[in-house]
């Protein structure tokens, strides 16, 4: 190997690594959801943030390999007599959050996808005749990388059902409309 490329492959290690970042071990909720507790792979806790009107967290869960840590951010008052999980809400290993929004309805169900370093997460309204709408999202730079929608049960989906992409699969539930 040449000395170009070690220092190349260290440079990118150093990148890839940054001094300040702490993988995540584990994610615990209260028992009401008004808090969420990280804590990091060496052994220090932080309390997740909240925002704006938000007022609970609900499905927070660890990536494969401890890079991201994620939630569902609830908010009151939209409609219902209880908190709807409004964001998905991803902390990198450097605090930085990323929030990704259903577009319509409620974030329902999500998972990471760990073969892009990216997110699925579930759409759609709580009531009626419905479609669930699936996106799958890079998460550092939020960007789309693909979309499904699997109308409700009674509008027809045994073809979007059995055409859904592999990603859409990683949510649990997801073909239980």
């Amino acid at each position: 190997m040449t000395l170009r490329t070690l220092l190349t492959m260290a440079t990118a290690l150093a990148m890839a690594f940054p001094a300040n970042a702490v993988e995540y071990k584990d994610v615990s909720l209260s028992g009401d959801g008004s808090a969420l507790i990280i804590t990091r792979a060496d052994g220090s806790t932080i309390k997740a943030p909240r925002f704006e009107d938000q007022d609970s967290f609900d499905a927070p869960n660890v990536s494969p390999g401890g890079r991201y840590v994620g939630w569902l951010a609830q908010y009151p008052g939209l409609g219902a007599t209880y908190s709807q999980p409004l964001y998905l809400m991803v902390m990198d290993r450097n605090r930085r959050v990323h929030r990704f929004f259903g577009g319509l309805g409620f974030v329902h169900r999500w998972c990471f996808w760990p073969r892009r370093n990216a997110v699925v997460y579930a759409y759609g309204f709580s009531h009626g005749q419905r479609s669930t709408w699936y996106e799958l999202r890079r998460i550092d730079d939020e960007r789309v990388l693909g979309r499904h929608e699997i109308p409700d049960e009674s509008l027809g989906n045994t073809k979007a059902l059995r055409t859904a992409p592999v990603w859409v699969r990683c949510i649990p539930g997801w073909n239980e409309q």
